[in-house]
């Protein structure tokens, strides 16, 4: 069988004697799957010679998953098929139980920590006590709608107009939020309280967006060519390749840029110009699984060459600038990073029996019960974190005596920052993700920020009443802002291979740091969705919300230690450099069975989806996308089953409904089946599109 998307590479499938899948080829990258005697799979090789294997016992259940460097995960199940533990590399196990229904009942830590889950008569969530005896209390109306959610900052309240759907919720702090809509499309989103501001939507023939505006000002207008695909974003045209449908390069003002890929659909090279002249250029040489091994860089004139050196377990171990190492990392079994060599300078890491931190450098880490930071002591001064029991880091108290506080809003979004109890500053959001406006202490516009082609950066910003581009590298971490009426180059950040900022000449310009986080001057902290990341010791500063269904062993390791190629703008899993190489399969496989259908982890229970609402992350120009999708879906399938038959798409929604349970699973087969409809019938999905639809 064979997926072709015009020019790129075919995917292609081979199948053995017995109908089952035993090679994914993608130009001359190639998956080898084995099976054992059971017909269950066993091995899957990757297209630079890793296996990984699998045990099974007689019912197909994975019990031991040895990775390529010899690390274990082992796997425990009852009598219903549920996972009851799953011991990490090097670690203890996590212990899982569960009540009627085979519903989650508790989830034990190796060291102890408890949460416990507790259900209405309806099967739904009612109560989670966290560890430390934080509880998150959830009510629903009559038509099993959630009501309230009540947490120890508060209650917040939902309500729904009289077509079901969701009209406004009310946050504690008396942040509001309400949504007008045109049928089930979302058409405008208002924020009260102590930030306000309104962002609103309009839909064109086919339901793209047509424009958005804020507060009611110049609307943003949006243009597609007849196949769909973005070509414009206000002042801001896109260039494609007419084969694939690729952006090929932009253009706002002077400053127009240019992008090359290769037959994987991903990219190899990247020019900016500002009034004609070189300000950013990057070339990229990928390995067989298309991970960047070496970088040439340009930028303002000066060059330089990287190499970047992963061990077996695909983490970064070593780069090199001009032949001269120049950073150095040292992991634990399970993927905490036990040194750090910068610049000469070395920093040792430890880290509890639930791979929280203690020690790095010279920095002491306390955490609360539920994982998160508590305390970082360095030097004999403290900083001191305020989290909530979804996650949300609610203030810090520096150790100058400063105090941060942020304003939450009721789909658990930061939208507004006070310092010393006087709000500095606001955000307004289209969608989960997208930052649109940046305000002042008094509600006041100060920003705009456009997006386009990538879906965790803006492309250009207004402010003070010209116009920026923001000149970003392929994770979409800013580089330059340059001026896009004169050329001028207002801004330029650099960062190490984590994200730590090592030059900065115009801080607080644009609020956006590494790979497209919202960055904390003060905290050095960088946000991205549910969590916070710190750079310096190359991890979040709490556990995965979802648990291991973001893909990783270790709850707080971020992009499974590879920061070159992946980035996490959910906080809840990662995603291979905005999807660039999603058709390589074993990718995900080889890291670890839980992390399949990664794209629509948000939607694994009713609960995390309502939590934080958190639409998808999927370039908006990558037609491409297709192929390598839809070859992930069959190959989830060849892991429950012993091939993939015509029936694979409904063996997929059995693999789902078995590893999420039944309701839940059939609800994101239901929303993935939208997703794949529009990408097998358009070839593109455009980022953020489901969170507009009443899925």
């Amino acid at each position: 069988m064979e997926e072709r998307y015009r020019s790129l590479a075919a995917l292609k499938y081979t199948y053995d004697v017995r109908g089952r899948m035993s090679v994914v080829r993608r130009g001359t990258r190639e998956t080898l799957l084995a099976y054992n005697a059971g017909g269950y799979l066993s091995r899957v090789t990757d297209a630079v010679g890793r296996q990984v294997t699998f045990a099974t016992d007689a019912l197909g259940r994975v019990t031991r998953q040895t990775m390529a460097d010899g690390r274990v995960v082992d796997y425990g199940y009852d009598a219903k098929g549920n996972v009851t533990g799953l011991t990490p590399p090097g670690g203890g196990e996590h212990r899982f139980t569960y009540g009627a229904g085979d519903l989650p009942g508790t989830y034990v830590t190796p060291l102890g920590a408890t949460t416990r889950y507790d259900y209405d008569e309806d099967a739904q969530l009612k109560t989670l006590t966290r560890p430390g005896g934080d509880t998150v209390t959830v009510t629903r109306d009559a038509a099993g709608r959630m009501g309230s959610m009540t947490t120890g900052a508060g209650a917040t309240t939902y309500a729904y107009d009289a077509a079901g759907r969701l009209g406004s919720v009310t946050a504690p702090g008396g942040v509001g939020l309400a949504y007008a809509y045109d049928g089930d499309l979302v058409t405008g989103a208002e924020l009260t309280g102590p930030v306000a501001g309104r962002v609103d939507r309009t839909y064109d023939a086919d339901f793209r967006t047509a424009g958005v505006s804020v507060n009611g000002g110049g609307t943003t207008v949006y243009a597609y060519d007849v196949d769909g695909l973005l070509t414009a974003v206000g002042a801001m045209a896109l260039a494609r390749d007419a084969a694939n449908g690729q952006v090929t390069g932009t253009t706002l003002g002077v400053v127009a840029d240019e992008r090359t890929y290769n037959e994987h659909g991903e990219p190899t090279g990247y020019l900016a110009r500002a009034g004609g002249t070189a300000v950013l250029e990057a070339a990229y040489t990928r390995d067989g699984v298309g991970r960047i091994t070496a970088k040439t860089e340009t930028i303002q004139g000066t060059t330089a060459n990287y190499a970047y050196f992963y061990d077996v377990a695909g983490r970064l171990v070593r780069v090199e600038k001009n032949g001269v190492g120049v950073e150095q990392y040292a992991y634990d079994a399970n993927g905490n990073r036990t040194s750090g060599t910068v610049g000469g300078t070395t920093l040792n890491g430890t880290y509890d029996g639930d791979d929280k931190v203690a020690l790095y450098g010279g920095a002491v880490y306390t955490h609360a019960a539920g994982g998160e930071w508590r305390t970082v002591t360095e030097g004999g001064e403290t900083t001191t974190y305020d989290y909530d029991a979804v996650g949300n880091l609610r203030g810090v108290t520096l150790p100058s005596g400063t105090t941060l506080e942020y304003v939450i809003d009721g789909r658990n979004r930061r939208v507004g920052r006070k310092v010393n109890g006087t709000l500095t500053q606001g955000y307004l959001y289209d969608g989960q993700l997208r930052i649109v406006a940046e305000l002042d202490g008094a509600n006041n516009v100060t920003a705009r920020y456009v997006y386009g082609t990538r879906p965790n950066v803006p492309e250009w910003l207004e402010k003070g009443g010209e116009t920026y581009r923001i000149i970003t590298d392929h994770l979409g971490s800013p580089r330059l802002v340059v001026n896009a009426a004169s050329g001028a180059i207002v801004q330029r950040m650099d960062y190490d291979s984590w994200g730590n900022i090592t030059n900065d000449t115009n801080p607080g310009f644009q609020i956006f740091g590494y790979a497209g986080g919202l960055y904390d001057q003060d905290t050095k902290l960088t946000r991205f969705g549910a969590r916070d990341y710190d750079a310096r010791t190359g991890r979040w500063t709490a556990k995965d919300p979802i648990g291991f269904n973001g893909g990783d062993e270790n709850l707080y390791a971020y992009v499974k230690n590879d920061p070159i190629n992946r980035i996490d703008p959910l906080g809840l899993y990662d995603l291979l450099e905005l999807l660039n190489d999603a058709s390589n399969v074993s990718a995900g496989f080889g890291d670890t069975i839980t992390s399949g259908f990664g794209l629509f982890d948000k939607s694994l229970t009713e609960w995390v989806r309502e939590k934080w609402g958190a639409d998808g992350t999927v370039d908006p120009c990558a037609g491409w996308y297709k192929a390598g999708e839809i070859g992930a879906y069959a190959w989830a399938a060849v892991m429950l089953r012993q091939g993939v038959q015509p029936g694979g798409w409904l063996n997929s929604n059995r693999f789902l409904r078995i590893r999420f349970g039944r309701r839940r699973g059939n609800r994101v087969f239901r929303i993935a089946g939208k997703i794949i409809e529009q990408i097998v019938e358009k070839g593109t999905w455009i980022f953020g599109q489901e969170e507009h639809y009443n899925l």
